[in-house]
């Protein structure tokens, strides 16, 4: 319990550069919070003298860079209020674009409100708000908060029950779609970001005890409203090949391949509703008689199933082709099929230097491939 603060503390120094302008921390014993903050540096407001008075088991912190509210200690946060159903603190990044309106329904109703920032606004909010438990408290606010922010909660419960991902859980309760990032991720079976209807996502990782746990439970009454990809898929088709151009020396060197007889089959991952369109878009399209989409055979690169078949389609074995790529799955599908590879060091590299990958040679453009090759009778 003594410990708390100070691990907040270190927490908050290792963060410092997200905001300089003012620190706080509150800190709760199960009965009671306890809040300090300050304008300053992180090292400024928070001292031995200071973080002693903050004991308990559970805490938040916050540093602050000023969206909405004037840069002063006011404004800083947490903000911590004493409610009906114990003390609420609360700390968050972002904007609500309809904060002004939010402020003058509080202050029409008699509210006194001491600093000029949206986060006290979503705390006075949340206080008033009616509801057995926090998580229909959250989930009959949220409705009313318009933007983009993140959140985290405390109260005088165990952190179990104001996990520091409450925000995410609550909105589920609203929600019809979840962008899934990090952390979130792995507890929905998946390390990147990802995508799900927001039932889905309380199947999946609604049997947690906590109060993202039971909102989540909650989550599983919404009846998601078409398809999250294929919302992505309509923006993405509406989108495609509109700024994409091809790199330097790319259709000059491609021209000058078939000139000399070279028969050309484009290989890639992307699907084929997204290929066509994109070469098509680019001037590549009558390039290629063959291509190959992500979706055309069972696997994708770095599997060798999809130049296999590009290999099949031309008539040709393996071990005369030649591919042309730009990434670590593109050597890892020649090798697989047994054909040979050559790099270009610009495209999708993934943020890898070919230089570093297993290749017979890397080469500056296609434009220079093409001055390699001698013309085919």
């Amino acid at each position: 319990g003594d410990q708390t603060a100070q691990l907040a503390f270190f927490g908050l120094f290792a963060l410092q550069h997200r905001g300089q302008e003012a620190a706080g921390i509150a800190v709760s014993d199960g009965q009671r919070a306890r809040l300090h903050k300050d304008a300053g540096l992180v090292n400024h407001v928070f001292t031995p003298e200071t973080l002693a008075p903050l004991t308990g088991y559970h805490a938040i912190g916050h540093t602050r860079y000023s969206t909405t509210g004037s840069s002063n200690a006011r404004n800083a946060q947490p903000f911590l209020v004493e409610t009906m159903h114990g003390p609420l603190a609360i700390a968050h990044n972002g904007n609500l674009v309809n904060a002004m309106e939010l402020r003058q329904e509080l202050l029409g109703k008699g509210f006194g409100l001491t600093a000029t920032s949206d986060t006290e606004v979503m705390a006075l909010m949340l206080a008033a708000a009616g509801g057995r438990t926090w998580e229909e408290r959250l989930e009959r606010t949220m409705s009313a908060w318009k933007g983009a922010y993140s959140l985290v909660l405390l109260g005088a419960d165990p952190l179990t029950d104001f996990p520091d991902r409450a925000l995410a859980a609550a909105a589920l309760a609203k929600a019809e779609h979840v962008i899934v990032v990090g952390a979130f991720a792995a507890d929905a079976g998946d390390a990147a970001t990802v995508v799900l209807p927001a039932t889905v996502w309380g199947e999946q990782a609604g049997t947690t005890t906590n109060l993202e746990g039971r909102v989540l439970r909650l989550a599983r009454k919404v009846s998601p409203v078409g398809s999250a990809m294929e919302g992505f898929f309509f923006h993405y088709a509406k989108r495609n090949g509109r700024m994409a151009k091809p790199y330097p020396g790319v259709l000059e060197g491609i021209a000058e391949l078939r000139a000399k007889g070279v028969r050309l089959a484009c290989v890639t991952n992307k699907t084929a509703q997204f290929t066509i369109p994109l070469l098509e878009a680019t001037g590549l399209a009558g390039f290629f008689p063959v291509v190959v989409s992500g979706d055309t055979m069972p696997k994708k690169k770095p599997a060798p199933d999809p130049l296999l078949e590009a290999c099949r389609r031309l008539g040709i074995p393996a071990l005369e082709a030649l591919m042309i790529g730009d990434s670590r799955n593109d050597a890892l599908a020649a090798r697989a099929a047994g054909c040979p590879v050559l790099l270009v060091p610009y495209g999708y590299t993934e943020g890898e230097d070919v230089q570093g990958i297993d290749c017979d040679g890397i080469v500056p453009s296609l434009l220079h491939v093409a001055g390699l090759l001698k013309t085919q009778s």
